[in-house]
């Protein structure tokens, strides 16, 4: 604690600057520690406040929430259900197809393999057909000469009777 009373007078400047100074730092100090009182007391108010808006805004929207939820789980529960009926029934429809497409499947595979053995011998034909035509070949040049005598032969015959 500082003397008020100074022994010398050119001190007392300086004591009371010292003065002004342990003052100004103890009021600073109660000052910042009020500060931070205010500014957590402030904080836990606001927080407090916050959750306090929470929790009545939950309060206030959860019931309509339900009443959203139930009307969207009492419109959506047919539409569900439809789309259960409507897979239940494209698999059966797809299952039916499936056997459909295997009973065509097996009749076209039939129809082939008749294809086929009609093929062989239609193959079988082909080369006879062949075979005859090139006996006919061989056998025609004999002809043509045969008939060629017979053309001139008649030619010979019919010559007087064309001429009168």
């Amino acid at each position: 604690v500082y003397r008020l009373i100074p022994t010398n007078m050119h001190q007392l400047p300086e004591k009371l600057s010292g003065l002004k100074r342990e003052i100004e730092a103890r009021f600073d100090g109660r000052l910042d520690s009020q500060k931070r009182q205010l500014e957590g007391k402030f904080q836990d108010s606001i927080s407090s406040s916050q959750d306090a808006a929470i929790a009545g805004a939950v309060d206030r929207i959860q019931p309509q929430l339900k009443q959203v939820y139930s009307y969207i789980d009492e419109k959506l529960a047919p539409l569900f259900q439809k789309a259960d009926d409507e897979s239940q029934s494209s698999a059966f429809s797809l299952l039916s197809l499936r056997d459909e497409l295997k009973q065509h499947s097996s009749e076209q595979n039939i129809k082939f393999e008749e294809l086929h053995s009609s093929l062989s011998e239609i193959r079988d034909n082909i080369a006879r057909l062949s075979d005859f035509q090139s006996q006919l070949q061989d056998r025609f040049p004999p002809l043509e000469t045969e008939l060629d005598t017979l053309k001139s032969s008649i030619d010979l015959k019919l010559a007087p009777v064309q001429a009168s």
